[in-house]
């Protein structure tokens, strides 16, 4: 039986571009032997497009995509070149499956072409990155490292993922919808963070001297700082602590602090990470449940009417306290309100003369204190 191959002619809308396209056939085909493709071999300076449909590995030639030629890269096919890529003007790379460049020394340029990475398309390149400006195209839906230094020129959608080991300058592009220039330049859905959280937890110290947090990471890249933030009702924060990352990092880095005064009740802590360039990122929020009765004592209880009701607090730090005591029908027998300053142990005493026998509630308020008690008048 003799052998027999096919030409595909494909025209693109609006270009009136005519071209043939040729698909590999064998495993690690050349790029300039014919034996190898279904057509005419596209060769390393393309003259026709080509569709990758099995492994192959390019070393010695660079792979230039000539205007009007389309290269594209099959799902579950690798193209692996230690030599450069170019995509002129009017080329175009689409990348189903992966490219992998191993020369750290080596360029992948964009000359006012387009580069699709599909989703669950992988683009992995040791080297570096230059992108021209506009006209190029570039779409990257699924997951692309640069190794090296990385000079954008141009606009970069999608929504997958960009990780630049080496420098970024974003000089006058545009990536993921951030046009900042420098290293880390990276937001929307596509944004690949720098740190990578390994653990957040929070727990009370059994000396009830306060709640100890604790987190730790598996990478970090450009991590200036940490911040620790509280809450009482999972919705008005306040900063209590700044912590300094480790900068770059690939090594388990551990964190810790104590925060000397929580809020008796529920405590909400949320972590947030940010950048050298300033890009930040929220992590997920813990909480911890604090014990009030070790901080407030209310005594004696029951209490004599006419006799005095005492309250004894510990200050965790300088507030303002609000006390009341209401009847069980809400109505108010008892007001005081009162300044404190940090660490002292305030006494308070309530006068029950004129009370009559029964239960009341008595609630302490303050910016880090909201309890209420069962008080009972014999």
């Amino acid at each position: 039986m003799g052998r027999f191959g096919f030409v595909l002619l494909c025209f693109i809308p609006g270009t009136g571009l005519l071209f043939a396209q040729t698909t590999s056939t064998v495993t690690n085909p050349r790029w300039d032997n014919n034996a190898d493709w279904t057509g005419t071999a596209p060769g390393y300076d393309t003259n026709q497009s080509a569709i990758l449909d099995h492994d192959s590995d390019i070393s010695g030639n660079s792979l230039i995509i000539n205007g009007g030629h389309t290269v594209t890269i099959n799902a579950g096919r690798t193209l692996t070149t230690d030599e450069t890529i170019t995509i002129k003007v009017g080329g175009t790379l689409i990348v189903n499956g992966t490219i992998t460049g191993t020369d750290a020394g080596k360029e992948f340029k964009i000359e006012n072409g387009t580069l699709t990475v599909n989703s669950g398309g992988i683009f992995d390149w040791a080297g570096f990155w230059t992108s021209d400006d506009d006209p190029a195209t570039i779409t990257i839906d699924g997951s692309v490292t640069v190794g090296g230094d990385m000079s954008n020129k141009t606009t970069i959608g999608g929504s997958g993922s960009l990780v630049v080991n080496g420098t970024l300058n974003n000089d006058g592009g545009s990536i993921f919808g951030c046009t900042d220039a420098g290293d880390g330049c990276c937001s929307g859905p596509g944004c690949t963070l720098p740190v990578e959280l390994l653990n957040f937890k929070a727990a009370p110290i059994h000396d009830n001297s306060g709640v100890l947090i604790e987190w730790s990471t598996a990478t970090e890249v450009n991590n200036d700082y940490f911040t620790l933030k509280r809450s009482d009702d999972h919705t008005r924060f306040e900063t209590i602590a700044v912590v300094k990352g480790a900068g770059n990092s690939q090594k388990t880095e551990n964190y810790a602090f104590i925060d000397r005064y929580p809020h008796y009740g529920r405590n909400y802590y949320s972590l947030t990470q940010t950048d050298y360039d300033g890009t930040s990122e929220t992590f997920y929020t813990i909480s911890v449940y604090i014990e009030a009765r070790d901080k407030v004592q209310v005594y004696p209880v029951p209490v004599t009417a006419g006799h005095s009701l005492t309250v004894k607090m510990e200050i965790p730090k300088e507030e303002h306290i609000h006390l009341r005591l209401r009847n069980i029908l809400g109505k108010e027998v008892f007001n005081d309100e009162f300044s404190a300053e940090q660490g002292i142990v305030v006494n308070r005493s309530i006068r029950t003369t004129g009370m009559t026998a029964g239960s009341y509630i008595l609630t302490i308020a303050g910016p880090g204190l909201n309890e209420n008690y069962r008080v009972i008048i014999r």
